[in-house]
Formats: structure tokens, sequence, C-alpha cells
């Protein structure tokens, strides 16, 4: 492979302690060393030396230098974000530091709300509980900010690390020199150096302490032959490079189904502001012949400038080893260092099967409009991507959640549930370390096992196995509302918008976390920001609907639910123009809504949830009789029962106190 690579990132320690050394005549001296031969030494001396401040509370041991924490010796992950808040915790030991400190101290010059500190407060809670046996050692204290309560013991160290930077040519024999004349020497030789350097490792250092990104869009590469057949590589390419750099906790990259949209855009800088992140990554494909030949740029978002370049020439057979090659120089072009845990992520390969790869894209694209229709597309295509490649892990995975939601809406859950279990594992046999396989499992747990613990653990494994998944932070989201915990739910949720801002279904379950905490105008608010992403999106359409109807807007909750009926051709919002109809007192029109709902179980799967809510209102009798099938057939939607205000007409009934404790929901009232 032949490789170009220029880069123009920054050098972090260039001169740190150029006047130190300089003044150290006498030691100079005595060594013998003169001014054109210090460089060496000078860089050996200035980048290995640092002060590092070791504490240790409980199992744990936190190194600031290293930026690293271990539990009983084994090391903990832990994204930047994360890390900083413990460090500042655990260095302001015992002393209240205000919410204002935090956001100026982690999030400087910008304005985030303070979901964002309370998700990174509650992570570190659960970490630091999970490895001590319970012990909680952050305080709340309310309306003011946090508290670090353990005790601390604390060391610090001169770290000495040698590096390989012996570039230059061997020494020569010394001679004593005068001081002023070394000096010149050790400045001018000082600073020639640490240019070069620049030069021959691709960056050159920092100016005005600038930033180091942070958050990353990827996205699709342009082919400069339209029409050259490249459509697999100008997709395929990028989506593997997200996978390798997502998995790195440096490092946030925007999921590939946020960035589609923005195939063949002549406007990188803009795709990124609108994606919220500090760099874009954009390519171009030429194929000649035999040979393919990749120009990828790394762009910072502010004000355009190149960070990093640079150009593969590869023959077609090898697109998987120029693949593997670009990942490595863009992640080492990325972060200051990378650990091996980093190094055996990039080698990490999906799939060698480019058609099975392009198949895999195919399925995620249609699973995610989140309608029947596209589902069953989806179905279609992670199975030819299967047989394809019957080791792909993740389309594996994509078969396992097209299941899952297609349980909700055709044949049994049960069976749909089955199968979707079947290919999780399946994916885990292939990629025991695949955190999407992790986050089905559940979801399963979840919505068809009902074992409310498991499913907590599955969603936490899957983002210990992938901090920056979105769909595990969204998906515990979700679940911890289901299950009334709204402060921890809003925090993946936050992390979860964070990671893909532009995401419709992550805005509406939003909404839905708002409004089982019966923040009805909050619901509304944020369903319509996702149908400013996507005016079609049917989930958006539902829910808003259901937030107007407990607001006693029944004309503008029925407008909506018109737009959900037009969106889904089908029966699924039907149960839901029953309830609203019931609610607001047409119950001729609900029993109609009630009547066409038993016409179409007929003729195709309805599941029994439906007709519980459809019944809600109108006959309460017939509702537990379907809650009666429907925990039999263990029908997606049961978990809700805890705080779902749509079942609000139901909670003075004993028969519901019961089904409570029967579903062990009762304790999470």
């Amino acid at each position: 492979m032949c490789v170009v690579d220029s880069s123009f990132l920054g050098m972090e320690k260039a001169c740190a302690q150029i006047n130190g050394c300089i003044m150290n005549r006498c030691l100079l001296d005595e060594q013998g060393v003169r001014g054109s031969d210090f460089p060496r030494i000078f860089l050996r001396r200035a980048m290995s030396l640092e002060k590092q401040r070791t504490y240790e509370f409980g199992h744990f041991r936190l190194e600031s230098g290293e930026r690293r924490l271990f539990r009983d010796g084994q090391p903990v992950p832990l994204t930047p974000k994360l890390f900083d808040t413990l460090q500042l915790l655990v260095e302001n030991r015992g002393h209240v530091i205000e919410k204002t400190e935090f956001f100026e101290r982690l999030w400087p010059g910008i304005h985030v709300d303070e979901a964002n500190l309370a998700r990174n407060i509650s992570d570190l809670r659960k970490m630091l509980r999970n490895g001590d046996g319970g012990e909680s050692y952050i305080e709340t204290v309310p309306k003011r900010g946090y508290r670090f309560l353990a005790a601390l013991r604390q060391e610090t160290a001169d770290v000495t690390r040698e590096e390989p930077l012996d570039i230059l040519p061997n020494p020569v024999e010394v001679r004593p020199r005068s001081v002023r004349r070394e000096v010149l020497g050790v400045i001018c030789s000082s600073v020639a150096i640490a240019a070069s350097l620049g030069l021959w490792f691709g960056w050159l250092p920092p100016r005005n302490g600038e930033p180091p990104v942070r958050s990353l869009a990827i996205l699709p590469f342009r082919s400069l032959q339209p029409q050259s057949g490249d459509e697999f590589l100008e997709l395929g390419i990028p989506d593997t490079l997200n996978t390798r750099l997502s998995a790195l906790s440096q490092i946030t990259v925007r999921p590939t189904a946020a960035v589609m949209r923005y195939a063949g855009s002549a406007e990188p800088l803009a795709a990124g502001r609108e994606q919220r992140v500090d760099a874009v990554i954009v390519g171009t494909l030429q194929n000649t012949g035999e040979v393919v030949r990749v120009s990828v740029r790394l762009l910072r978002v502010a004000d355009g400038k190149v960070l990093w370049a640079g150009t593969f020439d590869e023959k077609l057979a090898g697109v998987l080893a120029l693949e593997d090659a670009l990942a490595d120089r863009l992640a080492r072009a990325l972060t200051t260092r990378l650990s091996e845990a980093d190094l055996k992520i990039l080698a990490r390969r999906s799939t060698g099967n480019p058609e099975a790869h392009r198949l895999y894209l195919q399925g995620r694209y249609f699973w995610n409009r989140r309608t029947t229709e596209g589902f069953q597309k989806a179905l279609d295509a992670f199975q030819q991507a299967v047989a394809a490649d019957p080791a792909f892990a993740l389309a594996y995975t994509g078969l396992a959640d097209t299941w899952v939601f297609l349980g909700e809406r055709s044949g049994s859950p049960r069976e749909r549930a089955a199968k979707a279990r079947a290919a999780a594992e399946r994916a885990l046999e292939n990629d025991p370390h695949l955190a999407e396989a992790h986050a089905t499992l559940g979801l399963i747990a979840w919505n068809h096992d009902l074992d409310w613990s498991r499913a907590e653990r599955e969603f936490r494994l899957a983002i210990q196995l992938n901090p920056n998944y979105p769909t595990a932070h969204h998906w515990l989201g979700e679940f911890l509302a289901y299950m009334g915990r709204f402060e921890d739910a809003a925090a993946e949720m936050s992390r979860a918008r964070e990671l893909d801002p532009l995401s419709a279904i992550i805005a509406t379950d939003t909404g839905t976390l708002h409004f089982f905490a019966r923040e009805y105008d909050r619901t509304i608010e944020w369903c319509q920001k996702a149908l400013d992403l996507d005016p079609n999106f049917f989930p958006a359409r539902i829910w808003r609907a259901y937030a107007l109807m407990k607001k006693a807007m029944y004309a503008e909750a029925m407008e909506e639910n018109r737009r959900a009926r037009a969106i889904e051709q089908g029966w699924v919002a039907v149960p839901q123009t029953a309830l609203i109809q019931a609610t607001w007192g047409q119950t001729a029109l609900a029993r109609a809504a009630l009547r066409e709902l038993e016409q179409r179980a007929r003729t195709e799967y309805v599941s029994p949830i439906n007709f519980f809510m459809a019944c809600i209102a109108l006959d309460k009798d017939k509702a537990f009789t379907w809650l009666e099938r429907a925990y039999e057939e263990r029908a997606p939607g049961l978990s809700s029962l805890g705080h779902n205000p749509v079942v609000d007409p139901l909670r003075s009934d004993p028969r519901f106190r019961v089904w409570l404790t029967r579903l062990d929901l009762s304790d999470k009232q």
C-alpha cells in the first residue's frame, strides 16, 4: 500500500522546560554537552517528566497524570468527561463544588443544561457503587452542587518516561563552549528540532491552546467518477471507520444513521455544525482500474482548518487493509495516545464481505424509519446480509432488533422474541464484546421476559463495552422512565442526544420520558422537535397525540392521530383512535374504532395490548380481560403500566393494583 500522510495536530509539550534546562549551565558543563547536541537530551527530558498525583479511596486508585482509574488493580473505562468530573470531585474532597464551577471547568464557553452534569454524577455513582459494595462517595448538596466524601490517600511523584526520539545523528565529540553561545544554540536548536519533529510525525505545536477534537462526524465519501459503482465504498468505508473510532473512549462519533443524509453534500462544515461536532471527516474516491485512491481530510468545524490529511492507494481486493490503515492513522491523529485496548478495537473487522456490509447499511436505514414497512424491508436486508456472511455479528444484531419491533406488529410476540434472542446470541458467538448485541438482549429482557434487573444489567454492560453507543443510552433511558426513575432516565437520554443530536426517535422518547413524568407540554415540545427532523415520523405523532389528549385538547389530539394513521396505513394507530374518542366522550365513534380493530384482527395479528389500550376508557372489564391475554403472550408494553398516564383511569380499581404486584411494578410507583 502506498500512503501519503500529512498532519497538522498539536505537539503537547513542545518547549515546556526550556528555561529551567538553559539556566542549569553547570550541569551542562559537567556533562560536556555542547549546544548543538542539547536538543536530543532536552526533548527526552522535556517530554518524559511529569507530575503524577495518585489518589486512593476504597478499592479505587486514580492516577491524574495518566488519566486512569483502577478498581482492585483492574482498569475502569471512563469517558474523558467522566474522568474530569471525578478528578474535580476528588481533588476538592470534603468541599462543595458548585454547579457553576462544574460547568466552567468541564464545558468552558459552552452552554449545556444541568442534565449533562446529572448524567455524569449518576454514571460515577453507579460505577463507584458497583465497585465498593453500595458505599456512597458523592453527596448531593441541594440547589448547590456536589461533595466528595471518601477518605483519600494521596501521593505525588515525578514519573519518567523514555520515548524513542533518537532520530538525530549520533553525538560527536563534545567541547566546552561559552555560556552565551551555548544558550543561543540551545534555543535555536530546540525550536528547530520541535519544528522538525512536527513535520516528521505529521503534527505541529498547538496555537493559542487549541482544544482537542472530542466529537466527530464521518460523512459519506464522494466518488469523483459518478456511476462508477462505488456506492458501497462511499458508505461502507465511513461506516467501518465509525464502528472502530466510536469505540475509542476519547472520541464521540455520530452514528452512521445520523450522517447518511449528507451523502453528496458539498457543505461539510454546515453538516458538522448541524451535527454539533468539533470536526468532520470527508473523503473522495477515485477508481482507476484495479486500484482505488481514497483521499481523506479531517476538518475543524469552527474554522475549516485541515487538522489531518492523507491519501491511500490500494487494490480493490484490498479495501479491508485500506480501512485498517485509515482507521489507525485517524485514531492516532485524533488522540494523544492509544492504549492496548484501543489498538485491539482498531484491529477488529465487522465483516470481510462488501456485499454483506452494504446490505447491513441498507437494513439499518429502513429499520430507523420505525414503520411496519420499514421493519419488513430491514428484515429482508439483514437476512441477506447474514446469508452473505454467516460470521457478521452486527448483521445478526440488526436482525434481532427487527424481530423485537416486529413482535409488536405481526405474529406472536413469544415467537418473535425467541427469534430475536437467538439472533443476538449468535452475534455474541461471533463477537463476545459486541455492545449492540447486549443492548438488544436488554431490550428483550425488558419487553418480553419482564426481567427488570437483567434488562438494566444488559443495557449497562453494553454501555461499558461501548460508552459511545447512543442506542444503549437511549434504551436504558426509556427503560428507567418506565420504572419511574426519571432523574436517571433524563441523564441517559441527555447522553443519547449528545451522541446523536439529530435522532428523531431519541427526541421522541425524550418526550415519552416527560409524558410519564406528567409533563405534557415538554412532551409536545420534544415530539415537535422530532417532527421538525422528519414530518412523517410516526412515533412522534402518536406520543404528541397522547399528550394533547391528557391536556383535554381532544380535537388537536385526533388531528395528530389522523396524521399518524396516514403515515402508518395498518391498524397500529387505531387503538389510540378509540382511546381518544372514548376519553372525549364520543362513545359511538370509539366503539366504531374498536370494531375496526376487531375486524383487522380476523386477517392479521393484533397484539392484545392494543385491545387493552383501546378499552381503557370504553370498557374496563374488557380491558382487564385483554390485559390477561397480553400477559400470557408477553406482549410488549406491559412494563409501561407502572407510570403510563394513559392507564390512569384504571389505577383506582383493585384489580389494577393486583396487576402491578404481579408484574413487580408495585414498588416502582
